[in-house]
């Protein structure tokens, strides 16, 4: 079964020392690419693109619930789902927020110091967090999208410095 949350396995390798990263940008893979602050180096990328894929294919009751009330736009603003910045992939993501949606199970009672850590990287990157509980998301549903709405419509859009771009 796969690693529900945090880091994977394969990303932990590349979580702990950014400095070791290539420095180089062709070989980033940023020639010809707007620059970018937030995506993983290419052998990170490699690793956990399979990962986030499997993710979205296995993902939980809490988050498919979620994104069926989210996707295509449905809050009217893009999100992403099981997608990665730098060496964490997040459940979902609205890129011109600078906003990571983080559904939160029981999983998360073991591991809050990893929590904390990953927020800490996403908010140094000017992500802020939302986090939702399962049990609110299933009891509240209306009231959460409404917050999540409300949220997304209050922030500014990021633009300019910093600009997001895929590898894919």
């Amino acid at each position: 079964p796969l690693q529900r949350r945090g880091e994977s396995e394969n990303a932990e390798v590349f979580g702990g020392n950014q400095e070791q990263l290539s420095t180089n940008k062709e070989e980033r893979g940023e020639i010809g690419r707007k620059s970018n602050v937030f995506k993983a180096s290419p052998d990170a990328y490699g690793l956990l693109k399979p990962i986030a894929r499997d993710f979205r294919k296995e993902m939980t009751p809490a988050e498919e619930l979620l994104w069926k009330h989210v996707r295509n736009s449905q809050l009217g603003h893009k999100i992403r789902r099981q997608h990665i910045i730098e060496h964490y992939i997040v459940d979902f993501v609205c890129i011109k927020k600078r906003v990571v949606i983080e559904v939160d199970g029981g999983i998360h009672i073991d591991q809050q110091e990893a929590d904390r850590q990953r927020e800490l990287d996403l908010n140094a990157k000017g992500f802020d967090i939302i986090r939702i509980n399962n049990e609110e998301l299933f009891s509240n549903l209306t009231k959460v999208l409404n917050e999540l709405k409300s949220a997304l419509d209050q922030r500014a859009d990021v633009d300019g410095i910093g600009n997001y771009h895929d590898y894919e």
